[in-house]
């Protein structure tokens, strides 16, 4: 853990942990449910919660903590105030060890999911986008833009296995943070909720070139 005491903001403590890894975990096969688990999982909440749940019990305080998983690393980002970083962290330790497996949460994503999807090839600036995309990568799987026929082969147990390899081992993690705290005060928060979470004691995580480049040719 990093920690950067800052005086020129006192309302606010900004917090960021990453691993190596990330989707590049994924096989190409698995990519599109690997990239889209914790889109699973800010839809279904955690600590047996759901986000309109959190909403309420979060009422009257800042605070927030969200997990991502990008091409070649994941963590969890978020913020608070100095009076609310310890509901933050316990958002950080729901998020790593308790995502709730919802099946109502699932269906939810994948229709929200197919109604953005819906017009998409009927917009000229999107195909036009997609086009230019395929051309400029050669058609790479980590970037190509998800379409309408891609939720059939969404699966929720894949991206929860996923979701739950990534954050099983708290010592792949750095974490930052950067704000109006002192070391002493942010000590004892950051030994119960980070300290507390699942660790082989060693990191394991390293991303796998996906071999993404740039053609070397006129396409």
């Amino acid at each position: 853990v990093w920690l950067k005491p800052t005086d020129f903001r006192n309302d606010q403590v900004s917090f960021r942990a990453y691993a190596r890894g990330g989707a590049s975990l994924a096989s190409p096969a698995e990519f599109l449910n690997a990239s889209l688990s914790t889109s699973l999982v800010g839809v279904a909440g955690v600590g047996g919660l759901s986000p309109i749940d959190l909403d309420k019990v979060m009422a009257g305080r800042i605070a927030r903590a969200s997990p991502f998983i990008d091409n070649y690393t994941h963590g969890i980002s978020g913020s608070g105030t100095p009076g609310d970083l310890e509901a933050a962290l316990q958002l950080v330790y729901l998020s790593f060890t308790a995502p709730n497996q919802d099946a109502t949460a699932f269906d939810l994503m994948k229709s929200r999911m197919a109604a953005t999807l819906a017009n998409q090839a009927q917009s000229p600036g999107s195909v036009f986008s997609e086009r230019v995309r395929s051309l400029a990568t050669m058609d790479h799987y980590s970037v190509r833009r998800m379409r309408s026929d891609d939720l059939d082969r969404l699966d929720a147990d894949r991206m929860r296995a996923f979701y739950a390899e990534r954050f099983k081992n708290a010592a792949d993690f750095t974490f930052f943070f950067v704000g109006a705290f002192t070391v002493d005060e942010v000590t004892p928060l950051l030994t119960t909720y980070l300290a507390s979470l699942p660790s082989t004691g060693r990191a394991e995580s390293r991303g796998v070139d996906m071999n993404l480049r740039f053609p070397e040719t006129v396409q």
